[in-house]
């Protein structure tokens, strides 16, 4: 299942690195830095790396989110982790047989998957914010 949600995921991966690359190679320190005889090799570490960083960091926290969704409704569905792997998904699909009996079996596991994605989502919102604020004196 991670695999499977991995994959899916690649090409906005590499949409998103491939334009943070093409918009910071054409900048006035990357120029300059090329037009000092600096490698290829060396621009990127020195400075694209660093520039894009931020944002694939940013992407990763808010994809985490989704990731998990995924995963655990892949698991709720009985195509994720086999049965003796504690799993939040396998949780709610078990629980919701006996949920007039034990309501607790699916309310547990449902409050902890949506505090957790809700926990995530806020501190990429966090993270956002303060890469789209400028630093005092700009």
């Amino acid at each position: 299942a991670v695999l499977a949600l991995a994959i899916t995921a690649v090409p906005k991966w590499i949409r998103l690195i491939r334009a943070g690359v093409l918009e910071i190679r054409h900048a006035e320190y990357v120029q300059a830095s090329r037009a000092l005889g600096a490698a290829p090799a060396q621009i990127f570490w020195d400075h694209i790396l660093p520039n894009i960083a931020p944002l694939v960091t940013l992407q990763a926290v808010i994809q985490l989110s989704a990731i998990l969704l995924a995963g655990s409704g892949l698991s709720f569905l009985g195509l994720g982790a086999q049965p003796p792997s504690p799993e939040w998904g396998a949780m709610l699909n078990d629980g919701r047989n006996f949920f007039r009996q034990a309501w607790w079996l699916l309310a547990f596991p449902g409050l902890a998957l949506f505090c957790t994605s809700f926990w995530i989502n806020l501190c990429g919102e966090g993270l956002r914010r303060m890469a789209s604020e400028k630093p005092n004196g700009e």
